[in-house]
């Protein structure tokens, strides 16, 4: 998303591959390919405002060959984006309130936040008090994050190739 002028969007970082495929033994496996951009690009949040450091692409190509292909192995592939890291919506919504999840006195701002959210707006209970919970404790929460967009798989299969092959032979 380029975004527009007033909001740009969010510089790209990297293009993946992903291949699927499981084993005679039944075991799936997934190996991930980088085929674009740089993962290591520096890219980052400021703490202090959520303000992005460093570029990435507005746009990525990249033409790809299986390095390991295996005809006789049946296998998906699909391909994944993945943008620089920006700061979650809340956490902009608790810095707009003047607290930052990223600062030692998280807490103490967070119950400033709330007392003024009770006195002046009407809220009740702790408005704020989600803000600074720790991203080490709580697996499935980070203040920041690093949006992605992933396509359809492909799926590969001798058989399949095979019997195109046939019909296209056959065909006039």
């Amino acid at each position: 998303d380029p975004g527009v002028h007033d909001n740009p969007g969010t510089d790209l970082q990297r293009v993946q591959i992903i291949k699927g495929w499981v084993d005679a033994e039944g075991i799936s496996h997934e190996q991930i390919y980088d085929v674009a951009g740089n993962a290591e690009n520096g890219a980052r949040v400021d703490e202090s405002n959520c303000n992005r450091i460093g570029s990435g692409a507005a746009n990525l190509c990249a033409v790809w060959q299986d390095p390991e292909f295996d005809a006789k192995q049946p296998a998906f592939y699909y391909a994944r984006v993945l943008e620089n890291p920006t700061c979650r919506w809340s956490t902009l919504q608790c810095q707009a309130a003047g607290v930052n999840p990223f600062d030692e006195q998280c807490a103490a701002q967070a119950e400033l936040a709330n007392e003024l959210a009770q006195t002046e707006k009407g809220a009740d209970g702790d408005v704020y008090g989600k803000c600074c919970l720790n991203a080490a404790e709580q697996p499935f929460y980070s203040p920041v994050i690093q949006e992605r967009a992933w396509t359809s798989p492909i799926w590969y299969r001798q058989a399949t190739v095979d019997k195109v092959a046939k019909i296209e032979k056959v065909s006039p």
